[in-house]
């Protein structure tokens, strides 16, 4: 009979056994649990750690645009003072000047002022660094009405009058025609410049 109930209380000890799990099992779920918590730990401090990253070299790009648009805007500024040289409206830097006579005009050229805005352009363009962040078809019209104003320069190298007529109305119109482009052109370039500014 004694040997009977310790049978059966071997049977259920073994039983419990089976069921419960053994400490090397408790310990291989606590190891994967810390594990995973951990890992999980990283991945987000990575992530943290990407996104700041990148939230810093877009605000150092961000910081970068704006330096160059504002280097931009002085350039443009820097030509638009050169327009002073090259509108046919008269003032004291006014290279190009016409007087009506009945149906026609005959053009002027200022000899001291296109010798002026010579030095100008090259002053604006190199000297200021503007000619980096100027346009390639500001840079063309600009650079077309230099060498126009440098041949009459040449041409007239000798002559020591200070208003000189230009024999050929059309160069004068041509003059006039890339004054009135290159207004159109700088206008378009700060437009645009203040879409980008405001985001629109």
């Amino acid at each position: 009979m004694m040997n009977l109930a310790v049978f059966n209380y071997l049977i259920l000890c073994s039983n419990s056994l089976a069921t419960e799990p053994s400490f090397w099992q408790k310990l291989a779920e606590n190891a994967t649990s810390g594990f995973l918590t951990l890992l999980g730990i990283g991945i987000a401090a990575y992530l943290a750690y990407r996104y700041a990253l990148m939230q810093k070299r877009k605000e150092t790009f961000i910081g970068l645009e704006k330096i160059k648009y504002e280097k931009k805007l002085l350039a443009l500024e820097g030509c638009w003072k050169l327009l002073a040289f090259m509108t046919d409206t008269e003032n004291a830097k006014t290279i190009l000047t016409w007087h009506q006579l009945k149906n026609s005009k005959t053009y002027y050229f200022n000899k001291k002022n296109a010798e002026d805005f010579i030095q100008q352009i090259a002053l604006t363009f190199y000297e200021t660094g503007a000619g980096i962040y100027l346009s390639k078809e500001i840079k063309e019209t600009l650079f077309h009405y230099r060498n126009i104003i440098y041949g009459f320069l040449l041409k007239e190298a000798n002559n020591e009058t200070a208003t000189i007529e230009i024999q050929k109305p059309e160069t004068a119109k041509k003059m006039i025609s890339l004054h009135q482009e290159l207004v159109l052109q700088l206008k378009q370039e700060v437009a645009i410049i203040d879409k980008i500014e405001h985001g629109t």
